[in-house]
């Protein structure tokens, strides 16, 4: 037997010793051996080196959180790590069911990535040309940066402006405004990710040049995109993706950062995350465990699914998803019957009915991507969404570390920034992805700079 398969002999052992002595410690601790398996994987190919930016890694950590950790956690305090009180339950059957599904979740996702789909979908995705001077990227990151510039301050101009104080900014009101005017105005969501998008489109601009000057200009660049998209909108998925992309672009085209570095700046951005959330929610900052309960609002995935096995009466086939993709960015005004109820909203209403009413649509509920497959097509679902969302990911790697084409770094580091969004919707994450693909188009015409450093040594990374 491979070494890869041990840690899944010890998954179904475990999974059948808690259902059979109705054990909830066993139950909850039998899905962690999964976690060797990737990098078991991974280790079988001697001669290819762990590259931290490698997306696969933030997506199993983040699954593994939501559907392992977060069970386990609950199960030890309930009250600190209960999600949505009074519209999800734990009933004890499905709680069950959903561990054992989790767990073959994550082996689909992990299958899905080492499999060979994902080769297979890179020669799907577009080459780009292959040379130009640099100049004409720094073009396109201005074009960007100015028109998510003005989005965004057209944004607080239709509001009547924001009430921006040091409270107001670390508790959930204005974002809460912000999230309110962008309904019925889904193009301003589009400009503050170009805004995002400039940051990193910058940053290549700048790597190419033979002085150090033009990182002042990106560094300025950057604070202007960090305090409208974070203070004003309120969106910290766009700040992850500012700083990602500017990492991304420093890993790929300048000097490569260790693992030990990148997993320090990710321990201390989960820390700050949750200290915001703390403030956010007014947790208790004596306690440490209800203060890191505050993001279960988040990755809330395994809680959802337990009440989508318990309450889904008939499956949707699809429709879900296909709604995210066609009716997302479909302007009213070409459509005046578009719904306001569709796509994961949909998804997350067939198992939490009227929750979407209740905040008066200020905030939604991804129900996770197991969750969202389960109620679109069952079982199978559950696990084939996973395992495409991983697929995309190795096809989209391999294309960045073969090509090192400013498109793919810039995609790339996009769709590494937003592995949330990903673990919590598939539907809603393929209509981005579609838009931030359209947005930077040009990069596929525009070319590649002559990257004159770590172009050879990145390549034999992958």
């Amino acid at each position: 037997m491979k070494t890869w398969c041990w840690p899944i002999a010890v998954w179904l052992l475990l999974s059948a010793a808690g259902a059979a002595f109705a054990n909830v410690a066993l139950t909850v601790l039998a899905p962690m051996p999964l976690l060797a398996v990737p990098i078991l994987l991974h280790s079988q190919d001697r001669e290819r080196r762990i590259d931290p930016f490698e997306p696969i890694w933030a997506f199993l950590l983040l699954f593994a959180f939501s559907y392992f950790a977060v069970p386990a956690f609950a199960a030890l305090r309930p009250d600190a790590f209960t999600s949505l009180v009074g519209y999800l339950d734990t009933p004890p059957a499905q709680w069950q069911a959903s561990t054992w599904m989790s767990g073959g979740a994550f082996l689909a996702a992990v299958a899905g990535y080492f499999g060979g789909v994902g080769p297979a979908l890179k020669h799907l995705l577009p080459r780009g040309t292959s040379t130009t001077d640099g100049h004409s990227i720094g073009l396109f990151a201005l074009a960007l940066f100015v028109a998510g510039l003005a989005a965004s301050i057209a944004l607080v101009v239709i509001s009547g402006g924001l009430e921006l104080s040091l409270p107001r900014l670390l508790s959930t009101t204005v974002r809460g405004e912000a999230v309110r005017n962008f309904e019925g105005r889904g193009y301003l969501n589009v400009g503050s990710w170009m805004l995002a998008l400039s940051i990193p489109c910058a940053a290549l601009w700048a790597s190419a040049q033979e002085t150090k000057k033009p990182w002042a200009i990106v560094a300025i660049m950057s604070a202007i995109s960090t305090v409208l998209l974070g203070a004003v909108l309120g969106s910290r998925n766009l700040l992850l993706a500012v700083a990602a992309g500017v990492l991304v672009v420093l890993h790929y085209r300048v000097r490569r950062f260790p693992t030990r570095t990148v997993v320090a700046l990710a321990i201390v951005t989960a820390a700050a995350m949750v200290t915001v959330g703390a403030l956010r929610y007014r947790s208790s900052a004596s306690d440490p465990i209800e203060a890191f309960g505050v993001i279960v609002a988040t990755f809330d995935g395994f809680h959802f699914l337990v009440n989508a096995l318990a309450r889904t009466q008939e499956f949707l086939w699809g429709a879900t998803v296909l709604q995210d993709v066609v009716f997302t960015y479909l302007p009213r005004g070409l459509w005046a019957g578009k719904p306001d109820i569709y796509g994961v909203v949909s998804a997350q209403d067939h198992i939490i009915p009227g929750a979407y009413i209740s905040v008066s649509g200020a905030y939604t509920f991804p129900p996770g991507l197991v969750a969202e497959g389960y109620l679109n097509f069952g079982v199978a679902g559950a696990l084939a969404f996973p395992y495409l969302a991983s697929a995309l990911l190795r096809a989209v790697y391999l294309r960045l570390v073969e090509s090192l084409h400013p498109f793919y770094i810039v995609f790339g580091a996009w769709l590494l920034s937003q592995q949330v969004g990903l673990i919590r919707a598939l539907g809603p994450s393929l209509s981005t992805l579609a838009v931030v693909g359209i947005l930077l188009s040009p990069l596929l015409i525009l070319g590649a700079p002559r990257w004159k450093r770590l172009r050879r040594r990145t390549r034999m990374a992958a």
